[in-house]
């Protein structure tokens, strides 16, 4: 498993674009999370950015940015193909479920770098937000951290699936979009099946804060919290992913 992850990594580290595309996440999503946090003037909403709630908080707007890190991987899939780094693998004997398998690293990689981001971003807000820190349970809502890392997980893994599909970058991108695109026109059409679609399962995970803001402004939104629906889409992403990948000609 290591040596996977090694060869993994040994492809990826070197090129610039992927340092390039996490620094701008590593910068871009915790400033759009803190930028959130300095626009709120209402002392009523003083809550939701300090401990307990700013786990709830920063773990939603920190979602927003699950789509970019779906970009990342795309480009990182379609370039091996491109370049045909994958094929040469599989010629000096790596087995197409290994290749898999060293996908499923790198998106586990970035989603626990996520993970870390989303952590500081709301330690460092909860101590700055929250008034008298000795009255709090600072990490009562942590476990959203688990719920995110699900979110992230399921973003790139959908995002992984298209690119072994497609295996070019530019059309790969256009129906990543697409499929979310997609899934909203179905979901206003179709309310009955919409919990049951795979952007909405993940992103059931995270709705605690905009229900949680939708009573605060008066309005009864139902929570729709699944966490089987979400993990069982991982393991059909990766399943889905590996039989393709194990009859397409390289």
């Amino acid at each position: 498993m290591f040596r996977l992850y090694r060869l993994e990594m040994q492809k990826h580290l070197p090129h610039i674009s992927f340092w390039v595309m996490m620094g701008l996440y590593s910068i871009l999503m915790p400033l759009f999370t803190w930028r959130i946090t300095t626009i709120q003037n209402n002392k009523l909403l003083e809550s939701f950015f300090s401990f307990p709630d700013i786990w709830e908080t920063s773990v939603y707007f920190a979602s927003f940015f699950n789509f970019f890190l779906g970009f990342i991987i795309i480009g990182r899939v379609t370039n091996e193909f491109s370049f045909r780094t994958i094929r040469q693998q599989i010629m000096d004997g790596m087995s197409r479920m290994e290749a898999i398998g060293a996908k499923v690293m790198l998106v586990l990689t970035l989603a626990v770098w996520a993970v870390i981001l989303v952590a500081l971003s709301s330690i460092i807000l909860g101590v700055l937000g929250t008034p008298n820190m000795a009255d709090v349970s600072i990490f009562e809502k942590s476990i959203n951290l688990l719920y995110f890392f699900i979110h992230a997980l399921g973003y790139m893994l959908l995002a992984m699936l298209v690119g072994f599909f497609i295996k070019r970058s530019g059309l790969a991108y256009i129906l990543f979009f697409f499929t979310w695109i997609a899934e909203l026109i179905i979901t206003a059409r179709l309310k009955v099946v919409a919990d049951w679609l795979p952007y909405q399962a993940f992103d059931n995970l995270i709705f605690k804060i905009y229900q949680d803001f939708t009573e605060f402004a008066g309005i009864e939104v139902a929570s729709n919290f699944n966490l089987w629906l979400p993990i069982l889409y991982i393991f059909l992403f990766i399943a889905i992913t590996y039989l393709y990948f194990r009859r397409v000609d390289l």
